[in-house]
């Protein structure tokens, strides 16, 4: 940004189904990473290679990743179904095929009986399964989640880690997940990427 490097000569290779963490303090790079792997950040150099293609140029729309933000970024003015449907509406599926994924969606995060209710009905934690599975129901096979346990108090914060952990390893997802939190990322990670002044210093299984 400007004259300030924020990531610099990053680079990390993550395998299929792997549950991938960026670890560090706030300032380290590890969001501008993950909106870089998005599209939602410009990369000025370097490639971000997915099967060997670099999607470093592609739009945000076109990558087919989902994203979990910290903030759900869930739209108030829909009920759950049709939050956790726009995704597959955006891309035109049909009708019933709409419903039958909505439905697996909304079972995978337990959440088939409040399907008909809008976000100011939900708690926090019911909201952030809303955004789980808008992310997951048109079966990205990369899914993105920056600090999305961050708004969470512990207690529950715990329990969504065990229901992520669970939900990715069930659909054999890629995701790549930024936190600050050393425990979250040691409960759920596969390996961790310790972040520090914009570079990996360490990368390794949590043991």
């Amino acid at each position: 940004y400007d004259e300030e490097c924020v990531v610099d000569a990053v680079s990390a290779m993550i395998a299929p189904g792997e549950f991938f963490s960026l670890l560090g303090p706030s300032g380290s790079g590890k969001t501008t990473t993950l909106m870089m792997i998005a599209g939602f950040a410009d990369v000025d150099e370097g490639q971000i290679l997915v099967d060997g293609t670099d999607i470093a140029d592609v739009p945000p729309q076109r990558r087919g990743f989902g994203m979990v933000f910290q903030n759900y970024a869930i739209f108030p003015h829909l009920s759950v179904f049709d939050n956790v449907a726009f995704p597959l509406r955006a891309r035109k599926l049909p009708n019933e095929q709409i419903q039958n994924r909505v439905k697996q969606a909304l079972e995978l995060v337990r959440l088939e009986r409040f399907a008909d209710r809008f976000s100011r009905q939900l708690s926090g934690g019911q909201q952030q399964r809303v955004a789980i599975a808008r992310a997951i129901v048109f079966h990205p096979s990369v899914v993105l989640m920056d600090e999305p346990l961050g708004a969470l108090d512990k207690n529950l914060r715990y329990q969504m880690q065990v229901e992520i952990r669970e939900i990715q390893q069930r659909l054999g997802m890629t995701v790549v997940y930024v936190t600050h939190d050393q425990e979250e990322a040691m409960n759920m990670s596969d390996r961790i990427a310790i972040m520090n002044s914009g570079r990996i210093e360490q990368v390794g299984r949590p043991t």
